[in-house]
């Protein structure tokens, strides 16, 4: 699935189809954050991630902040943003897939692929053309020093 913007939706396609995501379940910044993932060591963040999978219904509409490396990747076409955390060994990476908010348009104004970001939103639940699934739309997309 690749995200895309416009004004007023988000534009997910995959091999053959096109979705729109309504612009109401695009996030302004949150002023609360349910799940901050900057303040979790790697073992917590990463068993949270895992139930997320398993259990995503607990997880509609809380506000996640992550930390971590861009990492941006193209797969059947289709181009995927993530923010990746690593464990103390290098060898075990977790981390969420996002998709960014309409101000950001890949490459242009995205920090550099590799850097390290934090990112802002909200998990919502959208249709992607066969069931719901849950989806971290990024509020905001910052360099991290």
């Amino acid at each position: 699935i690749e995200a895309t913007n416009t004004a007023e939706s988000q534009e997910i396609t995959d091999d053959e189809t096109i979705y729109f995501i309504p612009s109401n379940l695009l996030t302004e910044v949150p002023e609360k954050i349910d799940l901050d993932f900057t303040k979790m060591n790697y073992n917590m963040a990463s068993s949270i991630m895992f139930e997320m999978l398993i259990e995503p219904e607990k997880y509609i509409d809380k506000t996640v902040k992550i930390s971590g490396q861009l990492e941006t990747s193209i797969y059947e076409g289709n181009r995927y943003f993530s923010v990746i955390n690593w464990d103390l060994t290098g060898c075990c990476p977790s981390g969420l897939n996002f998709i960014p908010p309409d101000s950001m348009i890949y490459p242009d104004n995205f920090p550099e692929s590799s850097s390290l970001i934090t990112v802002i939103g909200t998990m919502k639940e959208a249709f992607n053309g066969k069931s719901n699934e849950l989806y971290f739309f990024a509020a905001s997309v910052t360099s991290s020093f």
